[in-house]
């Protein structure tokens, strides 16, 4: 019988190596209901996948020189949906 390694195998392997090597956390915000938003993410949404407030703290405490307001135009261009862009307009820098 052949080996066979899911998706999901691969995903958890990942997810331990960037924990063990480089001290990421890992949240699992896996809920029954996909609409239940109780999954300790901070998301409107379950389509975002930006966790702005995090990312908002890392950035502020990594870049403390930049002005708060910078920071925040930059996640809210960062942050912008872009499916309604055309795929080289969505990824060429502004």
């Amino acid at each position: 019988m052949p080996n066979f390694i899911s998706e999901d195998d691969i995903e958890q392997a990942m997810l331990q190596h960037l924990q063990h090597s480089y001290g990421y956390d890992v949240l699992d915000c896996y809920t029954e209901d996909p609409n239940d938003l109780a999954d300790d993410s901070g998301r409107s949404s379950k389509r975002e996948v930006i966790l702005r407030d995090r990312l908002k703290a890392a950035v502020v405490e990594l870049n403390p020189e930049i002005p708060e307001a910078e920071i925040d135009k930059a996640l809210r261009e960062l942050c912008e949906k872009r499916k309604t862009l055309a795929p080289v307009v969505a990824n060429s820098p502004h």
